[in-house]
């Protein structure tokens, strides 16, 4: 007797069935290969995307593969990409919010910034009292002092890192703790994190749809402009975003009121000396193109 694959999911697909799939949706499955095929409509924008169930699930992770999609491809690859990051995660036992948080390409999580914050803060103070004892000497006692201090911070740096390691070498040794279903958590992702909410984003610059034409907010109106999402979570126009990026002033914070955070994207170096080099370099060759042209008039009249 054949076992079925999708009996380990068949409570996730009726949760599906139940709470995510509305009118106009289709799931169809293909127990004999594992298959679970789903369309989801959002108003004109549509997804068609497959999920693959292993025999050893939820041991090994769901394969999630877009067959088709009327989104712009960048986005695709994004949130596609996360899915199945999220189903690898899942596998490994960790829970949802943690999975969903450490796939987010866009999105730092929470440890890595209080880590890299609190390494700065701890870089500010050693400078600054180097710099204070260096100003101070004047002799050789002095200068060794202040070479003392320096050994002192790097072996304290070093007893760090060999603590960390060790401590990250024993988490790796420990137990794994059992494997998190995931054909309902990713499919769930997928709608209501993508498909049923992209277009509904509006650029937190212009106010305007961002996946609606920028001289219209009518959604079933083409754009030729992108959809972009910056690591603060809001989402912007690429013309929107390119010009809050490159024009100053520059290191602005995100325009929407409830945020505050500066604006980064991958797309954009976050060097504010450079994209100011950069802006002046552009308005130098501006004004001598104008230049030249307004030469070129000149010459007309004569």
């Amino acid at each position: 007797m054949r076992k079925s694959i999708l009996l380990p999911c068949m409570e996730e697909l009726d949760l599906l069935r139940k709470d995510i799939l509305k009118e106009g949706d289709v799931m169809k499955l293909v127990d004999s290969k594992g298959k679970i095929h789903l369309t989801i409509h959002e108003g004109a924008m549509s997804v068609k995307f497959d999920l693959k169930v292993p025999a050893e699930y939820p041991y090994e992770p769901v394969t999630v593969t877009m067959v088709n999609s009327t989104f712009a491809p960048h986005l695709n690859e994004m949130f596609f990409g996360q899915a199945q990051d999220l189903c690898r995660r899942c596998t490994k036992g960790q829970t949802l919010s943690t999975s969903l948080r450490s796939s987010d390409p866009a999105k730092p999580s929470k440890s890595v910034v209080k880590l890299s914050l609190a390494q700065y803060k701890h870089d500010v103070a050693f400078l600054k009292e180097r710099k204070e004892k260096a100003a101070h000497v004047t002799n050789k006692v002095g200068r060794r002092a202040v070479r003392y201090f320096e050994k002192t911070e790097w072996a304290a740096e070093l007893e760090k890192e060999q603590k960390q390691a060790a401590l990250e070498k024993a988490m790796s040794q420990h137990k794994q703790p059992p494997p998190i279903l995931s054909v309902y958590p990713v499919t769930d992702f997928l709608t209501s994190k993508f498909i049923h909410l992209v277009p509904n984003m509006k650029c937190s610059s212009c106010g305007k749809r961002v996946l609606a034409n920028i001289v219209s907010d009518d959604p079933t109106t083409p754009s030729e402009d992108t959809a972009e999402r910056a690591y603060c979570g809001h989402w912007f126009h690429g013309s929107c975003l390119d010009k809050l990026m490159t024009t100053p002033p520059f290191g602005m914070s995100c325009p929407d009121k409830d945020c505050g955070w500066r604006i980064y994207h991958n797309k954009y170096t976050r060097d504010q000396k450079f994209l100011e080099k950069q802006w002046a370099m552009a308005e130098a060759r501006k004004r001598e193109l104008e230049d030249v042209m307004d030469f070129a008039r000149d010459i007309d009249r004569l």
